[in-house]
């Protein structure tokens, strides 16, 4: 009976076995193709991927393995899977445990990062969108973003190898292989511990941590020993001039519940060593001196707490700026999130450190600040930024902003106050920004800018979808500069704008009272600026405005040059039109002292990125002579032009004007002749040109308090450097007739070079004077000088003309002189020096007097009143003479002559000797007399030198007033 029981339960077992078999067989066979050409092919149709492949490569009642496994392509796989095995049993699924181990090798997550975009490769989620599957939002359900966690219990070991997570871009590719391992924390299944560790350039970072399914507690601890900045060069040549440099560490660790999220405790550091950052002149270090102190960031969480801490952060480059301890708070509550932290920001203090930043502190100073916030669970937010807490509403901070530029330049101001304010709720938002910068002062030894106080004011807000409505001004007072005789003084600048929306902002910006002094000329503007409108719209920034100025004011106090009733208004548009409408410039009245004797009106139209000028002067006391001008100025083919043409069209005054009414110095000076006038000016970007051409013709010029004319005056003046007032050489002036006083002079011709605006040059000069010829070498008139000293050299000279013209005597007669006259200028004084005059040798000549009182004056004081002063007197009356001499000085303010002379009385003289007197005496009857066969007269003769050039009361005054 045993034996028959031993028998058929080794056949039922033998059939089971066979059974058990077959169906293992039939079952893989089966599932496999289910699995290949349905299930596989349903979630590919249902997750968006364009294709899922896998081979079940073994399968058993304990275990199945996969491999090639592959989500998208087969050869651009979005997920891929070398190797993947579940071990399981009866009795694990009796337990409740349904998995015991999942095992995944070579997993691979393929990912693309281009154009602002990252996702899975060959991933389509839209495909798995379906109108029938969409739910109102209303009967939607709150996620739960870590409802994931619950399929920790399908399964007790989860173990991940040779994974990697790789990143194409358009640059290359990138991958970081890691590894991953999730069991039990002992003999409770809802407990699991985690590590994760992953490599990024070779460099290590652990995640390591335990979870309690049930109670959703989550405590973790996280480390990096040692991360090399070095490794990763190549991304950051991925940014043309950025390198970074040095290495950093990394703990934390904390406890957090998941649902709802909590933190219970939460501890970081981060620690940067050597670290810097160099891009575009700008650098970063962890550490700013010797101490090698390396960044330390610092957050510590306890329950609805977070604290945040930074310290020993530093620029270097462009400028020296550290931060101080750097802190934040943050709580937690109920969703809503609230934020407080305080800042300082040390400029200055930066040692042992290349700077390229052309200034330099020279006191350190602190900025300090606040900073906080809030986030609603609703939506809503606020954030704060200010200066030091404690602070007032327009207090400043107690200290100094002291730094230099290039050396020289010094900049000096408080500490500013700001705070910015800023609120929403989706998307409505409203923003304040306040900024004040008071007692601002810059100076380089030569030139110093100063501002009492800038003033910045700004918001703006949005409401219900509406456009953005804004508000800004800026205010600047007592705004002064001066530099080298230069002085400029504004009391205010504003600027103001206000509008309800972003297409249309009525804007001002005005500058009131300004006064500008430069030497003895001064300009006062009451009123300047723009005003008009702005905005954004479908042709994007549009701009419409008009430049006004109003009542200014230009003089000069020592010329008494004035130009009043300066006002202008030009239209303004942006973008640029091709024809804008017409503004003007008008100066109303132009002039010296009392005397307004002109006036301008100037045309301005903007034609696209070009103003196009055009004006022209009304000369009240030269009616017929009309200065214009036309030109323009901006940006034309993409490159700035200025371009202007000056003329007076050649035109003559038909009577006499008095240039007194140009200028009260020329007072009863009479103008008569031609005039013609031509300038060029051109600004470009191959450089600056600019011409002039000038002439005279038939000209005359009177001056009849002074008794001088200049009649016949002819010139042309050619400048082809106008700007730099220089003249080509050998320009021409000539007249035909000149008097001063008793002096006449004819056919005068000067040769100069004008060779800066204060500097000319007489290559030389030629007249006709006395009958005879008068020419000078080379002078030149340097600014600055008032001495000189030039030489007349005089050929043919009548003495008769000679000794008229000094106002000596009337005379005729015959022979001429040679001879040169040394003439010094000093302190407005003309003076001569030895000059002479000589008669040709062999050539004598004959001299006529009359009215040769101050002659015979002369004769007279010299001489004992004698027969021989009588016998003087007569021979120069009518005097033959064989060689003539005159020596000319001056003495204080007379003209002393000597004049030579040797020769005969012309005819008898009324005298007869008698020898019982032993001399000469007057003969008592017309017709008797002696004839005298030879005598020498030596006379010395004073004339008062400016009552021969009329200088004193005349020409000096008038030089002077000049």
């Amino acid at each position: 009976m045993k034996r028959i029981f031993t028998n058929r339960l080794f056949y039922i077992c033998l059939i089971c076995i066979a059974f058990s078999a077959v169906f293992l067989f039939a079952a893989r066979h089966l599932f496999s193709d289910i699995l290949r050409h349905y299930a596989l092919q349903k979630i590919a149709a249902k997750t968006g991927f364009s294709d899922i492949g896998a081979r079940l490569r073994d399968m058993d009642f304990s275990s199945a393995d996969f491999s090639s496994i592959h989500f998208g392509n087969r050869d651009k796989a979005a997920i891929s899977l070398k190797s993947f095995r579940v071990d399981y049993s009866i009795f694990s699924f009796i337990s409740g445990m349904k998995l015991k181990r999942i095992s995944l090798s070579g997993l691979e997550i393929n990912c693309v990062a281009r154009n602002g975009n990252f996702k899975l490769r060959d991933f389509n989620p839209q495909s798995t969108l379906s109108p029938q599957t969409t739910v109102k939002k209303t009967d939607r359900k709150k996620d739960d973003p870590f409802a994931f966690l619950k399929y920790l219990h399908n399964f007790k070991i989860l173990e991940i190898s040779n994974a990697s997570f790789n990143i194409e871009t358009a640059d290359g590719s990138y991958s970081i292989p890691f590894n991953m391992k999730i069991m039990p924390a002992g003999n409770n299944v809802d407990v699991k511990k985690f590590s994760l560790d992953f490599s990024c350039r070779e460099q290590m970072i652990s995640l390591s941590g335990i979870y309690d399914i049930s109670t959703g507690k989550l405590s973790f601890t996280a480390i990096s020993d040692e991360i090399r900045f070095s490794r990763f060069q190549d991304i950051s040549e991925m940014v043309e001039g950025l390198y970074f440099s040095g290495r950093a560490e990394f703990r934390a660790a904390g406890e957090i519940f998941l649902n709802p999220l909590k933190i219970k405790k939460f501890s970081a550091d981060l620690y940067l060593r050597n670290a810097s950052l160099f891009y575009s002149g700008i650098e970063l270090k962890n550490s700013s001196d010797d101490k090698k102190l390396p960044l330390h960031v610092k957050v510590r969480g306890v329950s609805d707490e977070i604290e945040i801490s930074a310290e020993n952060f530093s620029f270097t480059k462009p400028l020296p700026l550290s931060f101080q301890p750097l802190k934040c708070k943050i709580k937690i509550s109920g969703g809503a999130i609230e934020m407080n932290g305080e800042y300082g920001l040390a400029f200055g203090g930066v040692k042992n450190i290349s700077n390229s930043f052309p200034m330099r502190i020279n006191k350190p100073f602190t900025v300090k600040g606040v900073v906080a916030g809030t986030f609603s669970p609703d939506g809503g937010w606020s954030l704060k930024l200010a200066d030091e807490p404690g602070l007032k509403t327009g207090e400043v901070q107690n200290a100094t902003i002291s730094t230099e530029f290039n050396g020289n330049k010094r900049f000096l101001s408080l500490i500013p106050v700001y705070e910015i304010n800023a609120e929403g709720k989706g998307k409505d938002i409203r923003m304040n920004l306040r900024f004040k910068l008071p007692d601002v002062k810059i100076s380089d030894g030569k030139a110093s800018f100063s501002l009492k106080m800038l003033d910045l004011r700004a918001s703006a807000k949005t409401e219900n979808n509406k456009e953005i409505s804004a508000e800004t001004s800026l205010k600047l007072e007592e705004m002064l500069f001066s530099s080298a005789g230069l002085t400029s003084k504004t009391p205010e600048i504003s600027f103001s704008a206000k509008s309800d929306s972003l297409s249309s902002l009525p804007f001002s910006f005005n500058v009131s009272k300004t006064s500008i002094s430069y030497n003895t000329l001064n300009l006062n503007i009451p009123i300047m600026g723009i005003a008009g409108n702005a905005g954004f719209g479908k042709k994007g920034f549009t701009a419409k405005a008009d430049f006004i100025l109003k009542d200014a004011v230009l003089n000069d106090t020592k010329s008494l040059f004035h130009v009043s009733g300066i006002n202008s208004k030009i239209p303004l548009k942006w973008p640029c039109p091709e024809v804008n409408e017409s503004g003007n410039i008008r100066l109303s009245r132009i002039g010296f002292g009392e005397t307004n004797c002109a006036g301008m009106n100037v045309s301005v139209k903007q034609n696209g990125k070009v103003f196009l000028i055009d004006g022209n002067t009304d000369i009240q006391a030269l009616p017929a002579v009309k200065f214009n001008f036309k030109g323009k100025a901006g940006i034309e083919n993409e490159t700035g032009v200025v371009d202007f043409k000056f003329s007076i069209p050649e035109c003559r005054t038909e009577t006499p004007v008095d240039l007194g009414l140009l200028h009260p110095a020329a007072q009863e000076i009479f103008y008569n002749g031609d005039i013609a006038f031509d300038a060029t000016f051109k600004l470009s970007p191959s450089g600056m040109k600019s011409s002039l051409a000038a002439k005279l013709r038939n000209t005359r010029l009177e001056a009849k308090k002074l008794n001088c004319v200049v009649d016949g005056i002819d010139l042309d003046l050619n400048m082809p450097r106008f700007l730099r007032f220089k003249s080509a050489p050998k320009q021409i002036i000539k007249f035909k007739t000149f008097s001063l006083g008793k002096i006449n002079a004819s056919k005068g011709t000067i040769q100069y070079q004008i060779e800066a605006a204060d500097l000319i040059f007489i290559e030389k000069c030629s007249l006709k004077w006395c009958d005879g010829n008068v020419y000078t070498h080379a002078l030149r008139f340097v600014p600055g000088v008032n001495d000189y000293e030039l030489t007349l050299y005089c050929d043919n000279i009548s003495l008769a003309k000679l000794l008229e013209q000094f106002g000596a005597a009337k005379a005729e007669g015959k022979g001429s002189l040679n001879g040169k006259i040394p003439l010094k200028i000093e302190k407005g004084n003309l003076s001569f020096e030895e000059g002479f005059f000589i008669s040709t040798p062999g050539e004598g000549g004959s001299i006529h007097l009359s009215g040769s009182e101050i002659i015979l004056d002369s004769i007279s004081k010299g001489m004992n009143e004698n027969i021989e002063v009588e016998i003087a007197k007569e021979a120069l009356r009518n005097f033959d003479y064989d060689w003539a001499k005159l020596y000319l000085t001056t003495e204080a303010e007379n003209l002393l002559i000597r004049m030579s002379l040797n020769g005969k009385p012309s005819k008898m003289l009324p005298f007869t000797y008698k020898k019982e007197l032993g001399h000469f005496v007057r003969a008592e009857v017309e017709s008797q007399g002696s004839k005298f066969q030879g005598i020498k007269l030596d006379v010395n003769f004073r004339l008062p030198i400016n009552k021969i050039l009329e200088y004193s009361k005349g020409t000096k005054n008038l030089l002077d007033k000049f």
